[in-house]
């Protein structure tokens, strides 16, 4: 919708503004002489900056589709990072003729309509953002292809916009961990609105690309991980045992051992989490497992609900929906793993509700490539009964180097009864 089209609009609470402003952007130079000078006029309003400085100022910054900000592609220009709020007004937000809203944060958050906010912990709070987003050419979202009578994996990545920006091009590497020393490149022109990428034969953690013009210029750019697209074209590990309700039955019904390992719900922050990565690596060091949080060492099901709504309350979090809070520590705790961890692996990441109770559930496969490690503490486990222990130098690393040059990774996410 064209802004120009209507007012700009306004919501006046008692002790809180929330006001619009819509420019044209050959005003775009004036508004950015108002920020570096501390003010901006809005709704005939001059609202002043005291904690803005010129040095402060960090100029422009380009950032790809799916970022904090904004959904496209685009520049986003902020002063004033980090600045104080402390004497911010507290409370819910109330008027008789306006939205409700729990507190100033959750009206940031929907006012805004930054694709990220994180309540009072967000480090934009106090400071100036003016986002610019790109609305010509931009990446969408990726997929893999498998041609007919063939064994070679595509990377596809759709283009939009091509015809408002022509000269359009696609280039990157991939990139594995460890980074390889000379990286396998790729440069291609979209076809018929998209690109097609080879997977090569060694593996690769992640494809990163960028879309460009002929000026240089860069519409959008994008990490694509392997494990991501696998998990959307395949059925996920849990699959092989049935449904997750079934895979938690018969977990519980195993108890603790060899594949099965249980815990109570880990805050983000806790030291306890890194016994949760522990597990998941001595798995994919064994012969795969699964990992369950919201069940206690006495195989009861508690449920991590509370708790998730407890710690996102004390985030001051805007939104408070179980589902969403699950998706977001599990999102989390992905991102941490592939942060932590040596090589990249398959590992599915779900939540289900279960008699009552939502739990989270780790689906871990034997990796194809062992051994896999903490990178920092360099300590390699493998799993022993229901205990992860470190590798034995005789026999466990044995195993693992014959496995790896076999390039045999074992059954995904089995379930055993077997205690050795």
């Amino acid at each position: 919708m064209d802004l120009a089209l209507r007012p700009p609009q306004q919501l006046r609470y008692r002790d809180v503004r929330l006001l619009e402003s819509v420019r044209p952007i050959a005003q775009l130079t004036p508004v950015l002489d108002e920020i570096r000078g501390g003010h901006l006029t809005m709704q005939e309003e001059t609202l002043s900056f005291p904690t803005v400085s010129e040095r402060s100022f960090r100029g422009w910054q380009q950032f790809p589709s799916g970022n904090s900000y904004f959904r496209s592609a685009g520049l986003v220009f902020e002063m004033g990072r980090g600045g104080t709020h402390t004497s911010w007004p507290s409370g819910p937000l109330l008027d008789y003729e306006l939205p409700y809203h729990s507190d100033i944060y959750s009206a940031c958050a929907e006012w805004s309509l930054l694709t990220t906010f994180n309540g009072s912990s967000d480090s934009r709070l106090g400071g100036v953002v003016l986002l610019l987003p790109e609305l010509r050419a931009r990446m969408g979202q990726p997929s893999l292809y498998v041609p007919p009578e063939d064994d070679k994996v595509f990377v596809v990545v759709p283009v939009e916009g091509a015809a408002l920006a022509p000269q359009l091009r696609v280039k990157g590497a991939w990139l594995g961990s460890p980074p390889p020393a000379v990286p396998a490149r790729v440069d291609e022109t979209p076809q018929e609105g998209a690109c097609r990428f080879l997977v090569p034969d060694k593996p690769t953690a992640r494809l990163e690309v960028f879309l460009i013009d002929d000026t240089g210029y860069v519409f959008d750019g994008n990490d694509i991980y392997l494990e991501e697209l696998l998990r959307a074209a395949s059925p996920s590990p849990a699959a092989a045992v049935g449904t997750l309700v079934d895979l938690v039955r018969e977990c519980l019904a195993l108890g603790e051992g060899p594949t099965v390992e249980f815990k109570p719900f880990v805050r983000n922050g806790d030291a306890k989490r890194g016994e949760l990565f522990q597990s998941i690596m001595s798995f994919a060091n064994t012969r795969g497992g699964t990992l369950v949080l919201g069940v206690d060492k006495h195989c009861r099901v508690i449920g991590v609900q509370a708790d998730l709504v407890k710690q996102a309350q004390h985030a001051k979090a805007p939104n408070m929906d179980p589902e969403c809070l699950a998706d977001e520590y599990l999102r989390d705790l992905k991102k941490e793993l592939g942060d932590l961890l040596n090589r990249s692996i398959l590992v599915s990441f779900e939540q289900v509700v279960f008699d009552g109770h939502r739990i989270l559930v780790v689906s871990v496969p034997a990796g194809p490539e062992p051994p896999y490690f903490h990178i920092h503490a360099k300590d390699v486990h493998v799993r022993r009964g229901s205990n992860n222990v470190r590798a034995d130098p005789d026999h466990d690393w044995t195993r693992l180097l014959e496995r790896k040059d076999r390039g045999l990774g074992g059954e995904v996410n089995g379930v055993y009864s077997d205690s050795d």
